[in-house]
Parts: C-alpha cells; sequence; structure tokens
C-alpha cells in the first residue's frame, strides 16, 4: 500500500537523497545505458533485494545512508554485472533501483514520476 506524500516530512538531507535517486532513474529512463540488458537486469536484482528489505519509506531512507548495510551488496552485485567497467554506472542502477521502490511504497506524484521498470 502506497503511503500519501502528504504523510512524509523529509529533512533537506533525505530530500537531497530522493532527488539524487529521481536523477538517477531519469537517466536511466532517457540514456540508452537504460536500455542494456545487463543494467536492467541489476535494477531489478535491487529492486527485488528492497523489496523484501525496506517495506517503509523510512528504512529505505535509513538502508542508502549505510554501506554496512544492503548498500554495498548491492553495489558489488550490479559491479559484478556490469564487470566493474563503469563504476558509475553501478552507482547510478542502483539509485534508480532505490527511486524505484520510494515509488513503490509512497505512490508515483505527477511531478516525479519516470517510466518505470
Amino acid at each position: 500500500m502506497a503511503i500519501s506524500p502528504t504523510l512524509l516530512v523529509l529533512d533537506l538531507y533525505n530530500q537531497s537523497k530522493l532527488e539524487l535517486w529521481r536523477s538517477a532513474a531519469s537517466g536511466l529512463a532517457y540514456g540508452p545505458e537504460g536500455a542494456r540488458a545487463l543494467v536492467q537486469a541489476g535494477l531489478h536484482a535491487v529492486l527485488a533485494c528492497l523489496r523484501t528489505e525496506a517495506a517503509t519509506p523510512k528504512l529505505l531512507l535509513d538502508f542508502f545512508g549505510c554501506p554496512q548495510g544492503p548498500l554495498g551488496p548491492q553495489l558489488r552485485l550490479v559491479g559484478s554485472l556490469l564487470l566493474d567497467q563503469d563504476p558509475q554506472l553501478g552507482w547510478t542502477v542502483v539509485k534508480a533501483a532505490y527511486y524505484h521502490r520510494w515509488l513503490e511504497l509512497t505512490g508515483p506524484s505527477a511531478a516525479d514520476a519516470v517510466p518505470r521498470p
């Protein structure tokens, strides 16, 4: 069930995280890298992981700021799929997955919706 965005009050730090995720998701949705099969596989793998581990928006925000949590293994997984050719792309894939999970938890709004995987 989506949580009403009006119930979420984000501080500046978490607003910045959300904007970072949104930007990554938009870049993958509209850029050439997003069409690569292994990029999509990485995004879906991280998204599946987040579906089991991040049941609330707060947990999702906390996980992204905690490298000893699921973020480290997620980055390693995506890096192994992309053969570590472009570390920045690996980060972009993970950030996009976090944004897609955010949309699943909170519901998309017209202002920040991007195509979903």
